[in-house]
């Protein structure tokens, strides 16, 4: 039974929102409540690891101090980057689906560890296959060349999808059918900003904002004066204009939050036009082809990788399901946006709409 009451509203001039973004920080040299140090905020960004932007901002006591940080944020980074990339010649992930069909590969922890929290919540809410690989190669070459995926080619490969073959020990994993291979690009940021969250945490970092792609955030305590750190919801239409709306705004809306995290999916993230059709990113396991309930889903969670991993869930599901799902999902709220530029969400959703 759906426990929450759902509300729909419209934000004025049809807008849209998805992709996170950092917006409202306070000002440089501002200090935090009496804690023996002055705190002054720092911000840094850096591009690479998981072919994404990071940007970290925090109170610290001093700019040494907060490279120090940065370059630990980095280190961490580069090393799940190497474990979950699927593609690169030296991804764990590349090496555990060459070996398909021909036993145990022994892996780092943290893929383990991640492939069985994915188990765990797919079990519960299906939507979101990290064994969906063979399917979405088929997508990803279809956007290196311009033409979606043949039918029968994702039928064939959706057969390949099972979890059940995925095999794991303490060490390691196997693939037991030849043609299955893995892909958790669609949890491994969430995971990622977890393990870095809770590494500055246990380094004495206190007051943060993770920014991971503009698509998982870990909003750690409040800026001073502040009672969260102020989360910028982007209006897809301003990436990729499917309403035809004129001058559309930068931002749906805002929302602030503290010790929360924030996961986005939408399907002007990474997409091609074919035909005068656009293809997202985001793929229904059951049919293998791109999901079109929504525009984008935004979750707020109390992990980051949960919150990726229902933004998924929840952008393949209908309307129904999906409702249902949040609602039986603790700590979990949510937003959809739908194709007229209408938005629906969780009631605990607190989302201040951006004017016309």
């Amino acid at each position: 039974m759906v426990k929450r009451i759902w509300r729909f509203f419209r934000c004025t001039a049809v807008v849209t929102a998805a992709a996170a973004c950092a917006l409202g920080l306070s000002s440089c040299g501002l200090a935090l409540p009496f804690t023996g140090e002055q705190q002054t905020r720092f911000s840094e960004v850096f591009v690479g690891p998981m072919d994404t932007v990071t940007q970290l901002t925090a109170y610290c006591s001093s700019q040494e101090r907060f490279d120090t940080h940065v370059a630990q944020v980095r280190a961490l980074l580069e090393r799940l980057d190497r474990i979950f990339d699927c593609y690169g010649f030296d991804g764990t992930v590349r090496g555990v689906n060459e070996r398909a069909g021909k036993g145990p590969v022994t892996v780092e922890p943290e893929l383990i560890e991640a492939i069985e929290k994915c188990r765990t919540l797919s079990s519960k809410t299906p939507g979101m296959n990290i064994a969906l690989g063979s399917v979405l190669s088929l997508w990803e070459q279809a956007r290196r060349e311009g033409t979606p995926p043949q039918e029968e080619a994702l039928r064939q490969a959706l057969v390949h999808t099972s979890m059940t073959g995925v095999i794991t020990t303490a060490t390691t994993v196997e693939l037991t059918d030849a043609q299955t291979s893995l892909d958790l690009s669609g949890y491994a940021k969430g995971y990622a900003a977890d393990r870095i969250a809770a590494r500055l945490k246990a380094d004495g970092l206190t007051c943060f904002l993770l920014n991971v792609g503009e698509s998982s955030l870990v909003c750690a305590g409040a800026p001073p004066g502040k009672t969260g750190w102020t989360v910028g919801l982007r209006n897809p239409d301003k990436v990729l204009n499917l309403s035809g709306t004129e001058n559309p705004s930068e931002l749906s809306g805002t929302m602030t939050l503290s010790d929360r995290c924030v996961g986005v999916s939408g399907d002007y993230q990474k997409y091609f036009e074919a035909d005068g059709t656009y293809y997202s990113h985001i793929i229904d396991e059951t049919s293998g082809w791109p999901a079109r309930y929504y525009r984008a889903v935004c979750v707020t969670a109390d992990s980051a990788a949960e919150a990726e991993f229902y933004t998924k869930a929840l952008f393949t599901a209908a309307a129904g399901d999906a409702l249902q799902m949040a609602g039986e999902t603790p700590g979990l709220e949510a937003l959809w946006v739908l194709p007229n530029g209408g938005m629906l969400c969780t009631s605990g959703f607190a989302l201040t709409p951006s004017e016309s």
